[in-house]
C-alpha cells in the first residue's frame, strides 16, 4: 500500500510538472519525430520524460487518461518482427521464382510498325534503339515511339510481371521477412486540450507549490483568511510558513493585472511586511508601479513560481 501511494504521488508530481511545461511553452500538439538511434520520439516532452526516466508514450497516455489530450493516428510504419527495429531495407522479389535479381523495364510501342516490347531489350546502333520488328531506329520519343508503361523482369527466370513481391531486410538483426510477418506499427500524435489545462492553471500551480515547498518543510495554507487593521477580512493566494518565518503570496496571471490595486489596499490594511505579489514579467514592463512598496516579484514562466517562493521563505 505504501509503495502504491509513493507511486501515485510520484505520478501526480510528474503530471503537474508536465502540465506547467505545456502552459509555459503554449504546446497545443505533440507530434513524433524519428531518428535511427531513438526510433520515434516526442521532442516536446523529452525534458520531462528524461528527467524522470519515464517512457514518452507512458507520459502521453497519462495526459490522455486525464483528458488533457486526445490521441490521433499520425502514421503507420513497418518494423522488424524480431528486434522491433525500423532500420529496414526493402527488396523486390520475383513472384515466380522468389529471386531478388529483378530489374525494372520500360514497355514501349513503335508507332510506324505497331511493335510492342521492352525498350531495354532492343539492340543499340549509333546511340539509337533498333526495333526488332521493322529493324529501324526508334526515332523521337512521343512521336515515333511511345512509353506505354513499366514492368519488372526477373533476370534469373526471365519472367515479366507487373507487380513484384516485397521483402524486408532488417539492418539491425540481418533477418529477412515478408509483408505478412512484418509488424505494422501505429504512430500517434497528441492534440492537447489546452483550454482545459489553462482553466486549471491556478489549481495545478498550487499543487505544485505545495509539493515543492514540502521538500523544505515549508507548510502552505491556500487562501488563508486574515483580518486587517480595519477589521476587514482578507484572503491571499497562499501563506507559506517555516519555523518563525511567514510569507503571504498573491499570484496574478495575464488578464488579472487590474486586481493589483485592490491587492495594494489589502497589503496596507494587513500591515504584514512579508507580502509579495507575483506577476508575469512581460506584463509588468507595461505597468508604472512602486515595486518596493508593493514587493513585486516577476516570473518568466509559471513553472518558475514555486522556486521563487522557496527563495523568499528561506
Amino acid at each position: 500500500m505504501i509503495q502504491e501511494k509513493v507511486g501515485r504521488d510520484r505520478n501526480t508530481g510528474i503530471m503537474e510538472e508536465l502540465l506547467l511545461y505545456i502552459l509555459d511553452n503554449n504546446i497545443d500538439e505533440i507530434v513524433p519525430k524519428f531518428s535511427f538511434q531513438l526510433g520515434f520520439f516526442y521532442p516536446e516532452i523529452m525534458k520531462i520524460s528524461t528527467k524522470y526516466r519515464i517512457n514518452d508514450q507512458e507520459l502521453l497516455e497519462m495526459l490522455v487518461k486525464h483528458k488533457y489530450a486526445i490521441r490521433e493516428l499520425h502514421d503507420k510504419y513497418v518494423r522488424c518482427p524480431y528486434c522491433k527495429s525500423y532500420r529496414l531495407l526493402v527488396q523486390l522479389k520475383c513472384p515466380h521464382c522468389g529471386s531478388t535479381n529483378v530489374s525494372k523495364v520500360t514497355l514501349v510501342s513503335h508507332v510506324p510498325c505497331g511493335y510492342i516490347g521492352v525498350l531495354e531489350e532492343m539492340n543499340i546502333s549509333e546511340g539509337k534503339r533498333i526495333c526488332p520488328k521493322c529493324e529501324k531506329k526508334l526515332g523521337a520519343k512521343d512521336k515515333d515511339w511511345l512509353q506505354i508503361g513499366s514492368l519488372y523482369k526477373c533476370d534469373k527466370c526471365g519472367e515479366l510481371f507487373e507487380i513484384p513481391s516485397v521483402q524486408f531486410k532488417c539492418v539491425t538483426c540481418n533477418k529477412t521477412f515478408g509483408y505478412k510477418e512484418a509488424e505494422y506499427e501505429n504512430i500517434y500524435k497528441y492534440k492537447i486540450n489546452f483550454e482545459k489545462i489553462k482553466s486549471l492553471t491556478k489549481k495545478i500551480l498550487l499543487k505544485s507549490i505545495i509539493n515543492e515547498l514540502k521538500k523544505d518543510n515549508v507548510k502552505v495554507e491556500i487562501n488563508p483568511q486574515l483580518t486587517g487593521l480595519s477589521g476587514l477580512k482578507h484572503t491571499a493566494t497562499l501563506q507559506a510558513k517555516k519555523d518563525n518565518n511567514s510569507l503571504l503570496v498573491d499570484i496574478l496571471f495575464e488578464g488579472e493585472i487590474d486586481d493589483i490595486m485592490s491587492i495594494y489596499g489589502k497589503i496596507i490594511d494587513l500591515g504584514q511586511p512579508n507580502h509579495i505579489i507575483l506577476i508575469p514579467k512581460n506584463i509588468s514592463e507595461d505597468l508604472s508601479l512602486d515595486e518596493s512598496q508593493l514587493k513585486i516579484v516577476k516570473y518568466d514562466k509559471i513553472s518558475d513560481i514555486p522556486n521563487l517562493i522557496r527563495k523568499k521563505i528561506k
